[in-house]
């Protein structure tokens, strides 16, 4: 048939392989050279009879199915392959070993069916591989040695849409059809009419995470149980929709250079806004590209790098359009960084089974858990549902055949794809009937060919537009989960054990979207104490701090059910059984042991109930702790407004301050007590008073106006509490103060001074005292003095409640009909109430005329244990002279408020010159600094 084959000495042939040495043939030889590094290179052209070179170490092989060499070479249909096969370990083996694997798997389906069928009868099929050797200057090389010297019918496109882009060149110059396998970049499919992919345009592919990332977003906004965990959220603006703004990481790649190009422009139109560089356009920062997981931190420093920009920028959703190395580097860059966006989408990386041992490995510079909570688009998962028009195969029948036939190995899309394509041209010819290129080329055009890895059916442009879904590898999980995306009917299936890479399995393969992610503290503290992948049935969320309570956002355990350490290790009143063991272990024997244990139990007791008193604020007056009314369910002593962008930190701090010193006092805050967002007016109104934390982006928020715009309507007691550091979100009052809306300024800034939070926990703590005295005064159980007030109200209330029942029920009956007379003894009832009523009226009215004004509670009236008490009088000896300056009115304050309590003491001006003595006594100068 005009080809010699080559024996190796001494080797015999195999039953299927075999390399070729070739007879050329004449044809247009495109060479590439002078490739830049976003695989940009310029192209000559010459025709010649002779083949372009390739190095003597290229790999080409002609593999035959059915096996037997045929009677004519003429009667064989052969599909051309383009895979980098050598060197082993260069950028694109890893894939090419994969797509290699699944044309195996279509010859032998080929074969089991006689062939292909072109006009009623069978054809012997084959495939020409050759190697590119992972060199786009061998690209356009390969491919006519494919076609013109191996005689390939059509050509099957390499890897990456910048190999895809040359040698579709080549094979159009050939007239000869290419069917790209794994080019998603709109301009190499497009660029001429004989070229076809079956992967989506490359801005599909953030076109569906972003939309699936905006949706979790929307999803927490309309419910905090829809945050990952309940959690207070991350979001910094007024709703996490709001708080999403986009930057982009490439690779310096043809593929991931255009996708995130594209990409920012899909990203604006989902409504999300994209940072800029100085000149106006999408910030987008570049790094060379890595193919494999064997990446060096030198690698990951060039990363961190070209993060730097993005994050100074405020990005919050980081989008990377990455290979497998540069995904993982990408990953290990922000854990080094300590930088966690809300969301992060890499491309390539989470779908390539090579990743997955990774997630086991603890060895330097794998992934472990870093590759947690990062999200993926993805055409293909081997879960998805549907059985293939052409193969007859399902996505978990396929993946079956192939890790069988490949040691256990599990396949990713890009093998899928390279079989997909081989099932699409191979439907193509038959419903074709012909080899004639025009006639192959219309039946691609009009396919509508449904196979388990997508719907294939082209766009004008010849690329298949199907649908994507979004993965997410979620915590202590192995295997991928499907988060969103799912279209056209298909459904996600749980995967068998032998097709999981987890031992044991275990996970469904389809789950809500985790968002957002945890901070990188968070992270590390539940995976403290179980580091590596969960068991069967384990949750991270049950397992982490000991079981016994949860990581809280800088990485501590908050722990529950009276549990405590450092993990939540110990249990419950620990310290109390030690103690008495050391009594039990010391009392003198006999008789005196009961009497003895029982002091002891007496004294622990006491001292636990002390320790817990000094911890509460209490009145001055009965070192008591104040009491509070006690609240239904559903009402609230006090209402914390803020926005989750600037104010959640401090508004949780205040909540955990006053539960220890207050702990009657309930406290609503959203997180935790919020179960509708449509109910928070409903909220403010169960509640006594409404606390507005302002910072950053308050009044601006929806939220927040719907608090504070009921507390003004219904009147509500509000206590202001501001943070002015913008280092911790705050704002100057006055900015904030002008934003608040004329018909509220007056009630929300008018009854109270403003009262505001600083760092120092002394400083909280008057705060603190502040925002308990306004809810004292509110809830009017005790005034200042700490007794109960106000008794002449309750007896008011209740008459009030007797006169209005006696006018319903007479307008009651007078509007039911009228028909009934009443009866004596109904009439007897009506005077009785109605004479209680008035008797009651009477009652309260002498009692509120007794009965002094209630006082208004004032922090002064409270104090803590820890707290200096100031001394009655200095004792004998001197007195002693504050003296204050004249520029500093702190300071005069503070003296006169002294001398005011202090027997002894006295505050007066500082004399011109210094002098630290009047009339003989001690003098102390006095400096007080706000």
């Amino acid at each position: 048939v005009g080809l010699c084959f080559c024996v190796p000495p001494g080797g015999p042939l195999a039953a299927a392989e075999m390399s070729i040495c070739e007879l050329p043939k004449a044809g247009l030889n495109l060479l590439v050279s002078g490739c830049d590094a976003f695989e940009n290179c310029n192209v000559s052209q010459s025709w010649s009879a002779q083949l372009p070179s390739l190095p003597p170490s290229t790999q080409q092989q002609l593999r035959f199915a059915p096996a037997g060499a045929p009677a004519s070479n003429a009667s064989f249909i052969t599909f051309g392959a383009l895979l980098s096969l050598a060197p082993i370990g260069s950028a694109y083996y890893g894939y090419s070993r994969g797509m290699k694997g699944s044309l195996e798997l279509f010859e032998r389906l080929v074969q089991e069916r006689g062939g292909l069928l072109v006009n009623g009868t069978r054809r012997p099929f084959r495939f020409a591989i050759v190697s590119d050797e992972s060199r786009l200057d061998l690209t356009t090389n390969a491919t006519a040695h494919a076609i013109r010297g191996l005689g390939a019918d059509f050509m099957l496109g390499g890897f990456s849409s910048g190999f895809t882009n040359y040698a579709a060149r080549q094979s159009y110059a050939d007239k000869t059809i290419m069917l790209a396998t794994t080019a998603a970049t709109p301009s190499v499919i497009s660029q001429n009419n004989l070229t076809f992919g079956v992967l989506p345009p490359s801005p599909r592919y953030i076109k569906t995470a972003v939309e699936a990332i905006v949706d979790a977003a929307d999803a927490c906004d309309s419910r905090l149980d829809r945050c990952w965990r309940g959690m207070p959220p991350r979001c910094r603006g007024a709703t996490c929709r709001e708080s999403l703004k986009a930057g982009f990481i490439a690779a310096r790649t043809k593929f991931t250079s255009v996708m995130c190009s594209l990409g920012a422009g899909v990203t604006q139109e989902a409504g999300v806004p994209v940072a800029l560089n100085s000149s106006g356009l999408p910030l987008i920062t570049t790094v060379a590209p890595a193919f494999s997981v064997g990446i060096s931190q030198e690698y990951i420093d060039d990363i961190k790098e070209a993060l730097q920009p993005l994050r100074d920028e405020g990005v919050t959703l980081l989008v990377g359009c990455t290979y497998l190395g540069t995904g993982k580097g990408l990953m290990l860059a922000l854990q080094q960084l300590g930088w966690a966006p809300l969301a992060v989408v890499t491309t390539a990386t989470l779908s390539e089974g090579r990743i997955h041992a990774e997630l086991r490995s603890t060895a330097p510079l794998a992934l472990s858990w870093a590759a947690e909570y990062t999200v993926e688009p993805m055409v293909w998962h081997p879960s998805l549902s549907g059985r293939g028009t052409w193969s007859n195969l399902t996505s978990i029948e396929f993946t079956r055949q192939f890790q069988r036939a490949n040691g256990g190995e599990l396949v990713s899309y890009i093998g899928a794809a390279a079989f997909a394509a081989s099932c699409s041209l191979a439907d193509a010819i038959e419903r074709a009937g012909s080899l004639e290129t025009d006639e192959v080329a219309a039946a691609l055009n009009s396919a509508t060919l449904f196979e388990f890895f997508s719907n294939l059916t082209y766009n004008k442009d010849g690329q298949a537009d199907e649908d994507m879904m979004v993965l997410q590898f979620q915590p202590g999980r192995v295997d991928e989960t499907v988060v969103a995306g799912v279209a056209n009917g298909r459904t996600v299936e749980n995967l068998p054990i032998d097709l999981r890479h987890a031992s044991g399995g275990g996970e469904p393969s389809l789950g809500p979207m985790l968002f957002p992610q945890p901070t990188w503290e968070q992270r590390a503290c539940e995976r403290r104490l179980h580091p590596g992948v969960l068991k069967a049935g384990e949750n991270i969320e049950e397992i982490q701090c000991s079981g016994h309570g949860h990581c809280d956002m800088d990485g501590v355990c908050v722990c529950t059910g009276g549990y405590r350490g450092v993990d939540c290790e110990d249990e419950p009143e620990e310290e109390d059984r030690h103690a008495r063991r050391l009594i039990l272990t010391t009392v003198l024997p006999a008789a005196g042991v009961i009497a003895l244990l029982a002091l002891a139990l007496f004294l622990v007791a006491r001292r636990f109930k002390l320790a817990k008193r000094r911890r509460q604020l209490l009145w001055r007056s009965t070192r008591q702790p104040p009491r509070l009314r006690s609240k239904a369910g559903g009402e609230y002593h006090l209402f914390l407004s803020h926005t989750w962008s600037s104010g959640q930190d401090q508004v949780h701090m205040i909540k955990r301050r006053l539960a220890t010193l207050a702990p009657k006092m309930k406290v609503f805050l959203d997180v935790d007590d919020l179960e509708e967002f449509g109910t928070l007016a409903d909220n403010v109104a169960a509640s006594d008073v409404v606390l507005l934390f302002l910072s950053r982006g308050y009044f601006a928020s929806k939220a927040c106006q719907i608090e504070y715009t009921a507390a003004c309507r219904l009147g509500k007691p509000v206590v202001v509490v501001h943070e002015s550091n913008e280092n911790h979100g705050g704002a100057p009052l006055e900015e904030l103060r002008d934003q608040c809306p004329d018909e509220c300024r007056a009630h929300l800034f008018g009854s109270r001074a403003v009262v505001p939070w600083l760092r120092s926990e002394v400083f909280q703590l008057v705060t603190l005292k502040k925002i308990v005295a306004v809810v004292l005064s509110a809830d009017g159980g005790e005034a200042a003095t700490g007794k109960q007030a106000g008794g002449g109200d309750e007896i008011a209330s209740v008459a009030s409640d007797l006169s209005t029942h006696s006018r319903e029920s007479r307008v009651g009956e007078s509007s039911s009909g009228g028909g009934r007379r009443r009866s004596l003894a109904e009439l007897q009832l009506e005077r009785a109430t109605m004479a209680s009523a008035e008797a009651a009226r009477r009652v309260a009215a002498r009692a509120m005329a007794r009965a002094p004004a209630k006082k208004e509670c004032e922090s002064a009236d409270l104090y803590l244990h820890v707290e200096l008490k100031p001394a009655a009088g200095l004792g004998p000896g001197p007195g002693l002279t504050l003296l204050y300056s004249r520029h500093n009115p702190g300071a005069r304050l503070v003296a006169s408020q002294l001398a005011a309590t202090v027997a002894g003491c006295v505050a007066v001006e500082a004399p011109a010159g210094g002098a630290t003595s009047v009339g003989g006594g001690r003098g102390l100068p006095l400096l007080v600094l706000n």
